[in-house]
């Protein structure tokens, strides 16, 4: 019976210290912004996330736009995300994702871009840098509804 009393306590006191280590993880959320957060197909958009623990890193990426790019570990990831003439209008989910240094996943943070929607001149006019923003990678969206399995294929990428 001690043995029993005594396994239960040990039992408790393990998923007590698995509580308290919960919070932990929750700092693994990175931190997720986006410049500016409505803009028009055509335009050029500014997206930096990094994650708070220095040993995990970055992945930036939209189902719905088609990219998914990943930082160096501990290191801003600044994405340039260039907004095609045929973006429709819309509202995309971008995400950031912390990965710990073991590989498993760590938290998310999500922010909405809202795209309006404007008539290309013609020709196109290619997008515009953005002032003050020194991009890591630069991702060129559209190719209509196949950029997810175009992309990184495509002559331009």
């Amino acid at each position: 019976m001690k043995r029993f009393v005594a396994a239960a306590i040990a039992a408790a006191s393990v998923g007590g210290g698995t509580l308290i280590a919960t919070p932990a993880f929750a700092s693994l959320n990175p931190t997720l912004t986006i410049q500016p957060t409505t803009a028009y197909n055509g335009d050029s958009v500014a997206i930096t996330a990094q994650c708070k623990n220095t040993h995990s890193f970055v992945t930036v990426s939209s189902a719905q736009l088609g990219f998914s790019q990943t930082g160096a570990k501990g290191e801003e990831l600044k994405v340039k995300l260039e907004l095609r003439w045929d973006v429709k209008a819309g509202t995309y989910a971008i995400t950031g994702q912390c990965t710990r240094p073991t590989g498993a996943p760590g938290g998310t943070n999500t922010v909405d871009l809202t795209v309006k929607h404007k008539k290309p001149p013609v020709p196109p006019e290619p997008p515009k840098n953005i002032p003050g923003f020194t991009p890591n990678v630069t991702v060129h969206t559209g190719f209509g509804g196949m950029a997810r399995f175009v992309a990184n294929h495509h002559p331009a990428a």
